[in-house]
């Protein structure tokens, strides 16, 4: 029964994005395939004027709603349908059929999810609201709720419940990302659709995995479906560009550092304006203006959001305010740590290699289209623009390890890998749509030839299989769950927790986020009955309700809480209380 109810919520919300899909497609001349992208970033649009105002949960009911009518009142023009019956649109419902039947019953594991990603998320969908003040549980309190607000739409429609509905909610946002690639597909159909299960293979597994939260994936995706959209829409007869606004803003909701794939949306639009301003028509110009200002002025009014809902916004874990910056800025030059952290980041550039297995691709490309007496000019161009995105995308880097990371987690380059596959990402997808649409135009023993080896590079880059894989728990979470049912532990109090060995603070967020409370105390290595006595005395004093033990082998706990509370010989939750 809980299939059969679950199938039709997954049914009910497909009809209403095809609601939307339909109506994009009757009023515009966009290849289909672009369309996912742009409803999607439409209702990340949508949700977040919503959070800010409050009316998130209204928001949704009324975003689903409208799709259902739309998607009623499509079926007078019911010949607009075989137009989604191609490769692209086959492959993303396929996909996205696999993944939610792959995910279901999936649980998060990795750290991020639990300080961050996935603990925001379970935040709206318990309150269905943005968090505030009121919910001291989310540290990185500047971080944008783009694609959490998606994933709660999803969620809200689906199963509020599962962790796997909201893993569904984000691989699907990234496949409709991945899916403008397909509309350069329509000629060689066979090489192709196996490029593009290579290439979406890697997309989903280079960077982030599915089983996790973090944006940095879809981000780059996001970045490079937003360029090729505006190269479209700047390529038409009109030179309209008022559809690029939605995946120009999501792009800021996303992650702050989206700031960066717009500018590259703003050189676009202002080297276009250079060359066609004068023979432009107002209503282009005016969208132009639009795809310009409306992120910088929603990454204002986030700004001023944050600022209003919580007390200490500039002072909270990245932090995009001046303040931040100079403080961090002035403890590196106090600490003389400006030195390691330039060393440690040119380190970090000498060993990627992305970059250049890319440009090595498309100098085999520049090579066959000299060879067949083909312009190299376009092939020219666009490795020069890749390496300028890639070098000021590292400048950037450069400067966030100087001035926005705290000195302790720049030191030792925190998070670098993730934001290197990031701008990687983005340049092998943006080059890919003229890679794919070149090989089109080929003849199948070249098209075979550059599909291989684009799927060796991505080998080498360390595309991989086992995303297709359900993953399962990790033992931590596994027995803190254990314990949980196992000594009916309640929610919302304050725990004090005993670990064997240094985490890095996995376990504090894992219960912050499975127990959902701010308060959690986590000590390492308990040596005596003295030392765990003091602790517990502390805790106590401190009107602390739980001690959980998951150092279950250390026997001076094990003694100190038989004489002290009479617990069982390796009891491993008391309550103190």
């Amino acid at each position: 029964m809980n299939t059969l109810l679950l199938g039709l919520r997954v049914l009910l919300f497909a009809l209403s994005a095809f609601g939307y899909l339909t109506v994009l497609h009757k009023k515009t001349r966009l290849p289909v395939e672009f369309l996912p992208a742009i409803v999607f970033c439409g209702q990340i649009c949508v949700l977040f004027a919503a959070g800010i105002l409050n009316l998130l949960s209204l928001s949704v009911w009324l975003l689903f709603g409208a799709g259902l009518l739309l998607a009623v009142l499509s079926l007078r023009d019911h010949r607009l349908y075989r137009d989604f019956l191609c490769p692209g649109y086959v492959f993303f419902a396929l996909s996205c059929l696999y993944f939610l039947l792959m995910l279901k019953g999936q649980v998060f594991n990795s750290y991020d999810n639990f300080s961050h990603w996935a603990l925001v998320v379970k935040q709206m969908l318990l309150t269905d609201r943005f968090p505030t003040f009121q919910d001291p549980l989310i540290l990185f309190q500047a971080y944008p709720l783009g694609s959490s607000s998606f994933i709660y739409y999803v969620c809200c429609l689906i199963s509020r419940v599962s962790e796997g509905c909201q893993m569904f909610a984000q691989v699907m946002l990234s496949l409709s990302m991945i899916l403008p690639l397909f509309s350069c597909i329509r000629k060689q159909r066979f090489t192709g659709i196996f490029l593009m299960l290579g290439s979406t293979l890697f997309f989903l597994s280079y960077n982030t995995v599915p089983s996790e939260l973090l944006v940095d994936a879809l981000l780059a995706l996001t970045g490079a479906a937003a360029l090729l959209l505006l190269e479209q829409e700047l390529g038409a007869e009109d030179q309209t560009a008022w559809l690029s606004v939605l995946p120009a803003v999501a792009l800021i909701l996303i992650k702050n550092s989206g700031i960066f794939f717009w500018a590259l949306l703003a050189g676009k639009l202002i080297w276009h304006a250079c060359r066609h301003g004068k023979t432009a028509s107002a209503p282009a110009r005016r969208s132009w203006y639009t795809v310009f200002f409306a992120p910088l002025l929603t990454l204002l009014l986030w700004k001023k959001h944050v600022a209003y809902v919580f007390a200490a916004a500039e002072s909270s874990p990245h932090s995009m305010s001046l303040s931040a910056y100079l403080a961090n800025m002035q403890q590196k030059m106090a600490d003389g740590s400006i030195s390691r952290i330039t060393e440690a980041f040119r380190q970090q550039i000498i060993a990627g290699r992305g970059l250049l297995l890319l440009l090595l691709v498309l100098a085999v490309f520049m090579a066959a289209c000299a060879m067949h007496k083909l312009s190299v000019r376009p092939w020219l161009g666009r490795a020069v623009f890749l390496t300028v995105v890639y070098v000021l995308y590292q400048l950037g880097n450069l400067c966030m390890y100087l001035f926005s990371m705290p000195e302790g987690e720049a030191v030792v380059m925190a998070g670098y890998g993730r934001y290197y596959r990031t701008i990687i990402m983005f340049c092998f997808a943006y080059a890919l749509f003229y890679l794919l649409r070149e090989l089109d135009e080929q003849k199948l023993p070249l098209t075979v030839i550059g599909t291989l080896l684009l799927l060796l590079v991505y080998r080498k880059l360390g595309m991989s299989t086992s995303i297709l894989h359900r993953t399962g728990e990790y033992p931590v979470r596994a027995e803190m769950e254990r314990l949980m049912d196992e000594y009916d532990v309640e929610h919302y109090q304050d725990y004090l927790i005993c670990i064997p060995e240094d985490d890095m603070g996995y376990v504090y967020h894992l219960t912050k986020y499975l127990l959902y409370t701010p308060t959690v105390d986590v000590h390492v290595g308990v040596s005596s009955e003295d030392e765990f006595a003091d602790i517990i005395n502390i805790a106590i004093d401190l009107e602390y309700e739980y001690f959980i033990n998951l150092d279950p082998e250390n026997e001076a706990i094990d003694q100190y809480c038989q004489k002290t509370f009479g617990a069982a010989p390796g009891q491993q939750v008391i309550r103190l209380q």
